[in-house]
């Protein structure tokens, strides 16, 4: 429905600091023919609900389910990296976290160039609808600019959409950690949930 498609334009303008507009910004930055590896649980439900590319973009998905979702996102995304395309990884801050030695490769030389951006929203916020304690978002207060630091790859905080944009005209691999609003995150799927229910 174009009206819906045109309304849904209004709220990722209106919340542009949300979760989903990222993914939105993150998407229209792609090359052509690029390879994108998508996280589990939010990440791949944002990518689904605000990606935009044209058909034409000839663009590579992948993910990796793993045991329990989230482990070894990092390191399958390291060996699925082709040398002639552009390697876009973009997981959450717990995918991240149980995946940290997974970047030891690229400290070697041996993954070519990648950008990986890491969605931290402070833990596992797919689960804030299921229960009522915070306890099973796992919580946390990390930053990763250390984790970059380790293996020496260029590191970016990431506030807003311009800020991505600027964070992916790194040459080489780089790191961006994506900080979105999390009351626009909330005012966004308020307002997104009202406008499907409104269809």
């Amino acid at each position: 429905d174009s009206e819906v498609y045109l309304k849904m334009q209004d709220l990722l303008s209106q919340f542009s600091k949300s979760e989903p507009a990222f993914f939105k910004a993150a998407s229209e930055l792609l090359s052509r023919g690029a390879r994108v590896f998508l996280g589990n649980s939010l990440p791949i439900r944002e990518w689904d609900l605000a990606a935009q590319f044209s058909d034409d973009s000839e663009a590579t998905f992948a993910g990796n389910r793993g045991v329990n979702g989230i482990d070894g996102v990092v390191s399958t995304f390291l060996g699925w990296c082709s040398p002639d395309k552009e390697n876009v990884l973009i997981l959450g801050d717990l995918s991240a976290l149980y995946d940290l030695a997974g970047l030891w490769p690229a400290s070697q030389g041996w993954v070519p160039a990648f950008k990986i951006i890491v969605i931290n929203n402070g833990g596992g916020k797919i689960f804030r609808p299921m229960f009522k304690d915070p306890i099973f978002e796992n919580p946390h207060r990390l930053e990763f600019s250390k984790w970059a630091e380790l293996f020496g790859i260029d590191y970016r905080v990431v506030q807003s959409p311009t800020e991505l944009r600027s964070a992916w005209l790194s040459v080489g691999p780089v790191i961006s950690e994506v900080q979105p609003e999390e009351a626009a995150t909330q005012e966004f799927y308020t307002a997104y949930e009202n406008l499907i229910a409104s269809v």
